[in-house]
């Protein structure tokens, strides 16, 4: 099965920074949103998936 690897090339910070400004563009462009992490938490892809669930945990916006 082909995944690719994952590359986070960012501070944690500025990811944190970023996802919240894209997720606030998105809620005033199309209203509410519902986020899923359909990310593999292993292999290559748990690094990924554990940064994901900490930036969204990090902004604790209950809108999303």
């Amino acid at each position: 099965q082909w995944a690719p690897k994952a590359n986070m090339p960012a501070t944690p910070e500025n990811n944190v920074e970023v996802a919240k400004k894209n997720l606030e563009k998105a809620v005033s462009e199309y209203g509410p949103i519902v986020l899923a992490n359909l990310i593999d938490k292993k292999g290559t892809q748990k690094k990924l998936g554990d940064e994901y669930s900490r930036v969204v945990g990090a902004i604790n916006n209950p809108n999303w």
